[in-house]
């Protein structure tokens, strides 16, 4: 028995029907939030995370690098599926550049009326106390501020007039202060940079003097003689990055100053890496004296430990790797020891 004609094409038509379904399916679940979750009836599985990250689009981005750079973020299922409904509502240039927070628990269209919409005018950035003019660089890379590499790009020489804390200095390190700060999508490197110098200039100055001018190269600090803005920046830079504690960072800015008078080597862990990036001189162990400028970025607690030692009679520590706690001595034969207490 043969089929009909019209059967066949019933047959085919079902058949189109159910592939058309089952597509319409697959499409609707790429379309669904990454963190969405999908039970099967009579199964449970576990939540998933939902995570958030900054995305930056480039300006002249095209539709398929942002699809797919969404998907290689891990924000859509589908770099596909997100260019295709991008397409069909007509959205697909009307993407706006700029710094975007997306999280996984946003669905593909939300992702796209998020980019039609447009970023927000102002991006906050959190410079962390302690890091390098490099790890910022990168951070401001990493949000959109800046360029990558376009801090790093910028002469000093070129901020002495208005920073007068910056002569002789041959590097931005140790003067961009660590605070939150609040910049536009693709600003000017050289204005972030003064916005940052001009916060260090302000909140650092009321720290070194009482009157409304500061000579910044001429700082006295009780009992240690006078020191340049630059080796004290250099100091706090070390502390900042040796000591996390308040308090034990006073007793180790004393034993610089100590060391320094004494003409003993600084011998501080944290300029060892810093050193193999920007050069040997830098490195305390192999070093007399302080390096030849920061290594960090410091914050106000270790400006102020810099600024403020507090006396005693030790000459070396170390820190203990299970408590982070600073372990103190006068002699060396009582260092060796605490070596092989804390550190073996």
């Amino acid at each position: 028995m043969s089929l009909s004609r019209s059967t066949y094409l019933g047959i085919f038509v079902a058949i189109g029907g159910i592939v058309g379904l089952l597509w319409l399916a697959y499409f609707y679940f790429t379309l669904a939030p990454v963190a969405a979750q999908f039970d099967l009836p009579g199964t449970t599985t576990s939540t998933p995370m939902i995570t958030a990250l900054p995305v930056v689009i480039e300006e002249g981005v095209g539709l398929r690098d942002i699809s797919e750079m969404l998907f290689e973020k891990n924000l859509v299922r589908s770099a596909s599926a997100f260019k295709l409904y991008a397409l069909l509502s007509g959205s697909a240039h009307q993407l706006k550049p700029g710094l975007y927070i997306m999280n996984s628990a946003s669905s593909t269209p939300e992702l796209v009326r998020f980019l039609v919409s447009g970023p927000a005018k102002e991006i906050s950035v959190l410079i962390p106390e302690g890091a390098t003019l490099s790890e910022i660089d990168e951070i401001l890379a990493r949000y959109g501020i800046t360029h990558a590499g376009a801090i790093l790009k910028l002469r000093v020489t070129d901020f002495y007039d208005q920073f007068a804390f910056l002569r002789g200095t041959h590097s931005f390190e140790g003067f961009l202060f660590p605070d939150t700060y609040r910049f536009y999508f693709g600003s000017s490197p050289d204005k972030v940079v003064r916005a940052m110098l001009a916060n260090y200039q302000v909140r650092v100055s009321p720290l070194v003097t009482d009157g409304n001018s500061v000579n910044w190269d001429a700082i006295p600090i009780t009992r240690r003689g006078i020191f340049s803005s630059l080796e004290i920046t250099t100091i706090a830079s070390l502390i900042e990055r040796e000591v996390p504690d308040s308090a034990e960072r006073k007793l180790v800015s004393d034993i610089i100053y100590r060391r320094l008078k004494l003409d003993m080597p600084l011998q501080i862990d944290a300029t060892v890496p810093y050193a193999k990036d920007h050069g040997e001189r830098y490195d305390t162990y192999d070093y007399y004296g302080l390096p030849p400028g920061p290594i960090a970025n410091p914050g106000l607690d270790a400006i102020d430990a810099a600024l403020n030692p507090r006396s005693s009679s030790y000459l070396y520590y170390l820190s203990d790797p299970k408590t982070k706690k600073t372990i103190f001595s006068k002699t060396f034969e009582e260092h060796k020891a605490n070596k092989l207490k804390y550190l073996n």
